[in-house]
């Protein structure tokens, strides 16, 4: 038997049905394809625009921040700048209130005592013509009268600040001789004046080489 006129036929009849099944499949078409293609470049540069969104508002975000950083940066520099002159300006108030301080707690050299002459005057507050203390400067004084009278002489003594007495002493002595002393501390203002008033007996006080009467003065703080 000849086969191959008997498998000829057949493989036109299998090639027939074959040719038939595959008309009867759905293609793809060149314009499908391109179709999905452009649907897909459409969603890609919708992406791409969105992304550039965020990327643009993100940069907005950041370069705000930045110009917020240089802000404070110079806020910053300003009030260092301002600490520093603060600084300077509390050492300058710091030394002037140290040498305001040191002037006022710096006690000058002024006193005086007399007698009938002037043994000492620091400070020319006394004058011995008049016999009056005048201050020179404001502050705390200490002020001495110290008087010896004649036996039988009685003395009587005021010291006087202003017209204003603040001490009043008197010594007598039948047949001795007595020696009385007062004291008195007095703030002045600049020009107050002070002195001692007598009252009887004040050409009898007693001078001799083993005592004297005096006045005297000295500034104690100002």
């Amino acid at each position: 038997m000849d086969f191959r006129k008997v498998l000829l036929p057949i493989l036109a009849i299998l090639l027939l049905q074959f040719n038939y099944l595959g008309s009867t499949e759905p293609r793809c078409s060149r314009f499908d394809f391109e179709e999905r293609l452009l649907e897909k470049i459409v969603r890609l540069e919708v992406a791409m625009e969105q992304i550039k969104d965020q990327t643009s508002a993100t940069g907005n975000r950041l370069e705000n921040c930045m110009h917020g950083v240089d802000k404070l940066t110079l806020d910053l520099n300003d009030d260092k700048d301002g600490l520093v002159e603060l600084k300077k300006d509390f050492a300058v108030f710091k030394t002037g209130i140290l040498n305001s301080f040191e002037e006022k707690s710096r006690v000058p050299t002024i006193l005086f005592k007399a007698t009938k002459e002037t043994l000492s005057n620091y400070g020319n507050g006394y004058d011995s013509n008049t016999g009056i203390f005048d201050a020179p400067v404001s502050g705390s004084y200490l002020f001495t009268v110290h008087l010896c009278s004649e036996p039988g002489i009685y003395i009587v003594s005021n010291l006087v600040n202003d017209g204003r007495i603040q001490t009043t002493d008197s010594n007598y002595e039948k047949e001795g001789k007595v020696c009385n002393t007062s004291e008195a501390i007095l703030y002045l203002e600049v020009s107050s004046k002070v002195w001692v008033e007598m009252l009887g007996g004040g050409n009898k006080i007693r001078e001799d080489g083993h005592r004297f009467s005096y006045f005297s003065g000295v500034l104690l703080h100002r």
